[in-house]
Formats: structure tokens, C-alpha cells, sequence
């Protein structure tokens, strides 16, 4: 049984030519300020859930713990939840300004350099699939990963604050 050959970079990043012509030039293009505002838009939208979610779920356990004749724990455990949603809805928030400060920016990265594929076993069913370009680690899918070449030149277009991989180029080897 053969392995079915690796798709092209292109494919697997998703990104176009035109694509890899603004990011040439430093910016964002039309096609990925568009996916940057999806990423803001469904960050928000699964930040908001997980708050609505959390809070109704505190609300009950300090409900039930301040009845007569129940266990103090479930007011612990509400006031344990009620830290966790803060913690949550921080977590979300810091993403979603991140994803923001790239679509105002509309700036991106390039760094050049050799790169090193690299994987991070999570555990002993799950890894992590990693490419390191001048000690920058990008996490990648493994379409992604099989897509680079295991030693070669390349240039990577990030953003800039989020860190988010739009495209990538061949360089000389």
C-alpha cells in the first residue's frame, strides 16, 4: 500500500495567488480579511455560549446551596464556576482582540529561513504536528505539515499578533 502523494501548499493552507501576492507585499488580501472577520465572528459567538452556559450552571449550584438544609459544597462549587466563566470569557476576549488587531493592522509577517518539521506527541494517540522556521513555531494540520518539504527554504506569511499562517512559498534551496 502506497502513500497517496502530498497535496500542494496552496491546497492545504488554502490560500490563492492572489493571496501570496499581498502577502508579498506585506498585507492582508480581500479573501483573508474576510476569514479573519469568520474567526472573530465565531470567537465571539462561542465565547458568548460558553458565558451564557457557565453562568446559567453557576447560578444553580449557588441557587441549591443557599436553600435551607443543603450542602454548602454546591456554593462552592458555584463560586468555583462563577471564577472558571471569568477565566473563560478573558480567554475568549483576549483571542477575538487579537483576531481584531489583526484585521486593523491588515499587516502580515514574513519570515524566511529552513525549515524543521516537528512532532509533539501529545499523548500516545494524539500529536501535534509543528514547523519551526528561525526558533517560530507554527502549529499546522497534518495536510499542512506533510505539504513542507522535511528540509527545505521556505517563506511563511503570518499575521501578526494572532499568528495565524496565510501562506507560505518554496525559496531556493
Amino acid at each position: 500500500m502506497t502513500d497517496a502523494p502530498p497535496i500542494p501548499l496552496a491546497q492545504a493552507i488554502g490560500f490563492t495567488e492572489a493571496d501570496l501576492s499581498a502577502n508579498r507585499e506585506g498585507k492582508l488580501s480581500q479573501a483573508q480579511c474576510e476569514q479573519l472577520q469568520k474567526r472573530k465572528t465565531r470567537i465571539l459567538l462561542i465565547g458568548f455560549g460558553t458565558f451564557l452556559i457557565l453562568t446559567l450552571v453557576a447560578t444553580l449550584f449557588l441557587f441549591m446551596g443557599s436553600r435551607p438544609n443543603q450542602s454548602g459544597i454546591l456554593s462552592i462549587i458555584g463560586i468555583g464556576l462563577t471564577i472558571c466563566n471569568a477565566l473563560m470569557v478573558g480567554i475568549f476576549f483576549r483571542g477575538w482582540l487579537r483576531l481584531n488587531a489583526d484585521s486593523n493592522t491588515n499587516t502580515v509577517i514574513a519570515i524566511q529561513g529552513e525549515v524543521e518539521r516537528v512532532l509533539k506527541p501529545l499523548n500516545r494517540r494524539v500529536m501535534n504536528y509543528m514547523i519551526r522556521i528561525q526558533n517560530i513555531e507554527v502549529y499546522v494540520n497534518k495536510d499542512v505539515f506533510i505539504a513542507f518539504a522535511p528540509q527545505g527554504e521556505y517563506t511563511i506569511y503570518r499575521t501578526l499578533y494572532s499568528g495565524i499562517l496565510l501562506s507560505a512559498e518554496r525559496g531556493k534551496s
